[in-house]
């Protein structure tokens, strides 16, 4: 078993038991999209008596037939969800490690209110600190956006893909499907999807001389302190406020706006979980 799935997944299910065994009132997947396309979509586990969880899905889970495949249903337990993210990743459809993993960040965000516990604003986009023209930047998936601002600040910037076919280098910027060009780098972007492609632990191992390792994108709002312990420094995730509005634009395809908070979190700044639910026992 992935060691890190089995921690997310252990704590989910503390957090679902000190909560009182929570079921689900309603999911939503994105449409099928162009599997050679670079974007993909968020899909969202909404739980009985408030609280909603993200998860980015992958574009080539897009075209899924439906028919042959379970997916959440209201009035189903949350537990039995979470509990799929610990399957190995060969024994589980893309599309439900996707929704087990919204189930884990939707419970996550239920804590958090029950708490009434708001997490950090983020205080920037990149979810590093004293970016410095010339500092060696790596990057774990392709950020046009913030490709364009790192390359403008004058940084040297390494993105690792997994697709060949966007291999390239110019000056300042170099992108690889090879992980191991992330070992010069000081800072490190990388996104939350390597928690559903299982990479996130070999992404690490990769940039051994990273002082500041950052978890991009709405896949991080789960239970932080795994991640903490892993060696992430700062999540830079969202908190759901508003779920009936979440589910409005996630529906009609636009940006999710206000029904979030953006958060950076860090070890130094963030309540642990064990400590949330306690208060709640």
């Amino acid at each position: 078993m992935f060691e890190l799935d089995q921690r997310l997944t252990a704590l989910a299910a503390q957090i679902d038991e000190v909560l009182g065994q929570l079921h689900i009132a309603d999911f939503h997947y994105p449409t099928a999209r162009d599997a050679r396309s670079l974007k993909g979509d968020f899909c969202v586990v909404k739980l009985a008596n408030g609280g909603s969880g993200l998860s980015y899905t992958l574009a080539e889970d897009h075209g899924f037939d439906r028919a042959s495949m379970s997916m959440p249903k209201p009035g189903e337990r949350a537990i039995d969800w979470v509990e799929r993210f610990a399957l190995p990743a060969e024994q589980i459809p893309g599309p439900q490690r996707a929704a087990a993993l919204a189930t884990i960040n939707a419970l996550y965000n239920t804590l958090l209110r029950r708490s009434n516990t708001p997490l950090p604003a983020a205080d920037n986009s990149f979810g590093l600190t004293d970016v410095q023209a010339g500092d060696k930047i790596g990057m774990v998936g392709f950020f046009p956006p913030l490709v364009k601002r790192l390359r403008n600040m004058g940084v040297e910037l390494t993105v690792i893909e997994l697709r060949r076919d966007l291999e390239r280098q110019h000056e300042g910027l170099i992108v690889t499907t090879d992980r191991r060009k992330l070992s010069p780098c000081s800072k490190v972007l990388c996104t939350s999807t390597t928690l559903l492609n299982q990479t996130l632990p070999q992404m690490l191992d990769a940039a051994p001389n990273a002082e500041q390792f950052a978890l991009l994108g709405p896949s991080a709002g789960c239970p932080p302190d795994p991640l903490f312990t892993l060696g992430i420094s700062t999540l830079a995730s969202a908190q759901i406020v508003d779920d009936e509005l979440l589910w409005q634009r996630l529906v009609a395809g636009e940006k999710l706006g206000s029904a979030r908070r953006k958060c950076n979190l860090v070890p130094g700044n963030t309540p642990r979980t064990s400590e949330l639910l306690a208060a709640l026992r």
